[in-house]
């Protein structure tokens, strides 16, 4: 069977080959390969090209050079190969037959996974799981909707890197795409890296089809800071689970965790029915893409196709050849005219320079409202649409142990003070009742910090939060929108024309499916500061954070509208909160001459 389809080998009927393994190496393997079900050979390197098997392991002093790729030669070009390597080795070579590179310390069961793997690839589809309740099934479904707007993969991992920060509260996340032909394993976002499938967590589950969950990622042998998590110092959590359907795991999702509680089964579960869902949409746009690139090389030729059948079935030769047609003469002048036509326009002529951005409509003021303190959730007392009013308590954290302390406070202070009342001269039980005091408020005020309260009177919304529910300082639990409803425009305008920009002038304001329906504005506010995507996104809040996309720093810029509707192709409209739109502000004119020739200005 050397050489043959591993697709259609069955584990219990398929044979292994140890090649150059020594013996305590041997015995590191040999319950993985029993666990397995397959029958073992033992051969030695020149050994190799006589085999009749379904997958090699060999050991090696190092993972490239000559002699791997002289070795690996006598095997077909479809046995997959498991290289075992010293710790600290290089990079490994480049060969589509090395599956995985196995490191000392890698445990049982991860070596287990690899040879059924290795054995049938083609039975290692991603194991979905249904959703825990309808309130993650509704995530789920609306993080999956996403991807129908993605045109190419660059903007479907933004999407999907976005969703599994929210799914699993992760520090970061990465959307690495799998090729299972050529093992490439690589990310369409940020710095361009590639790396191959033979290394590294993200490679062992690109190759397994398991999702795998790591305490300590420096801890963990198989761990490749240069792909797993680029951006962490190997301290982290990392939660990593393949996205794939029945032809194979096509990307990889990486939630890193710097701090705070490991990754649960119900944030594996989330994930997990996340990308299976994903799965089909990514292998579409991978298809789609391929697909693309073919046709433009294609129709990039010098010569199309059509073209050169035509004039190898035409046939035609010896036609006189014109050197200086008739129309030769009056087309001369006619160019003639155009280029001095064309010099006029470019002195004359003007252009407006415009400063130009996406624009959020916003009707209601809001504030999030942010847990002070830690713990669990013991109530909430405010339900979604509930109007409160200033002061009025939301939502309590577990404050028992709090309560109890309290209580023991305030017996210690009765006792002191019965003390210091039989003996007025008692100095020790005066400062007693002093520090017992002060202790009594900083429990109450701790006592405070347990309960979220309205800071101003207004309708609750965007409820995050259920009983039970444990809560870390700084976690936004719902949203409070304020009874003076104010209808405005926020436009994030690129940050080098802050400047230009100044309250009082004129914005137009086209909305995003009302071509051409313009609504002339008036800028009332212009912020000081330009911010980076990052905050203008927290800035928007987290219902609207994906709905625009920042090339770079902007400045916000908010003008008032005019009424509650507008007016498009003879049809009156409401607005509505978060609806998108672009925004246009002239900031100058200049000449075409000086656009083209900017060396003009200083003339």
């Amino acid at each position: 069977m050397a050489g043959g389809d591993p697709t259609s080998t069955s584990a219990a009927a398929a044979v292994v080959a140890l090649v150059g393994c020594a013996p305590e190496v041997a015995d590191w393997l040999a319950g993985a390969v029993a666990a397995v079900g397959t029958s073992v050979a033992v051969a030695r390197p020149q050994e190799l090209a006589g085999l009749a098997v379904d997958a090699v392991i060999v050991q090696v002093e190092r993972e490239e050079g000559a002699g791997l790729a002289a070795l690996l030669g006598p095997l077909g070009a479809r046995v997959p190969v498991l290289l075992v390597v010293p710790a600290g080795a290089p990079e490994p070579v480049r060969d589509p037959r090395v599956f995985y590179v196995l490191r000392p310390g890698l445990p049982h069961a991860a070596v287990v996974a690899l040879l059924r793997g290795a054995l049938q690839p083609a039975a290692q589809a991603t194991a979905l799981r249904s959703a825990a309740d309808a309130e993650r099934m509704q995530r789920i479904l609306a993080a999956s909707a996403r991807f129908v707007g993605a045109s190419d993969l660059a903007s479907a991992a933004r999407i999907a890197e976005a969703s599994v920060r929210g799914f699993v509260a992760a520090d970061r996340a990465q959307c690495l795409f799998h090729d299972g032909a050529s093992g490439a394993l690589w990310s369409e976002r940020g710095e361009s890296r590639e790396r191959h499938a033979t290394t590294g967590i993200a490679g062992f589950v690109a190759r397994t089809g398991a999702a795998e969950a790591v305490e300590h990622a420096a801890a963990d042998p198989r761990y490749d800071p240069r792909i797993d998590d680029p951006s962490g110092d190997g301290g982290a959590r990392l939660l990593v689970v393949p996205v794939g359907d029945a032809e194979g795991v096509h990307a990889v999702f990486i939630a890193a965790r710097a701090s705070g509680p490991p990754f649960s089964a119900e944030d594996q579960a989330m994930l997990t029915s996340f990308a299976g869902r994903a799965g089909p949409m990514m292998r579409h746009l991978a298809l789609l893409v391929r697909t693309e690139a073919l046709l433009r090389a294609e129709q990039e030729g010098l010569f199309r196709a059509e073209s050169m059948r035509a004039q190898a079935a035409a046939g035609q030769r010896g036609d006189i050849i014109r050197v200086s047609p008739g129309w030769v003469g009056w087309a001369y002048w006619l160019l003639v005219a155009l280029a001095a036509a064309s010099v006029v326009y470019l002195c004359v002529g003007e252009v407006d320079q415009f400063s130009s951005g996406p624009a959020i409509v916003r009707l209601h003021a809001r504030t999030e409202l942010a847990a002070q303190s830690r713990g669990p959730l013991l109530a909430i007392d405010a339900a979604a649409g509930q109007h409160v009013e200033a002061g009025a308590v939301l939502a309590r954290l577990d404050d028992t142990a709090l309560r109890a302390e309290l209580a023991r406070v305030r017996r210690d202070f009765e006792a002191q003070l019965r003390r210091r009342m039989q003996d007025p001269g008692d100095v020790a039980a005066m400062q007693t009742l002093i520090s017992l005091r002060g202790e009594e408020r900083a429990v109450q005020d701790r006592l405070l910090q347990q309960q979220i309260r309205a800071p101003r009177a207004g309708t609750v919304s965007d409820l995050r939060i259920r009983a039970g529910q444990h809560i870390e300082v700084g976690d936004v639990v719902m949203s409070l929108v304020h009874d003076d409803e104010r209808r405005s425009v926020v436009a994030l305008l690129p940050g080098g024309d802050r400047p230009q920009l100044r309250p009082g002038m004129a914005l137009r304001l086209e909305l995003r499916g009302y071509r051409y329906a313009y609504q002339d504005l008036v800028i009332d506010e212009v912020s000081n500061e330009v911010i980076g995507p990052a905050e203008a996104r927290r800035f928007l809040g987290p219902q609207l954070e994906d709905a625009v996309t920042l090339p770079g720093p902007v400045v916000v810029v908010v003008a008032a509208l005019p009424g509650d509707t507008f007016t498009a192709d003879a049809a009156t409209y409401n607005y509505h909160d978060g609806m998108p739109a672009l925004a246009d502000v002239r900031l100058r004119s200049e000449s075409i001459l000086e656009l083209f020739f900017p060396a003009f200005k200083r003339l």
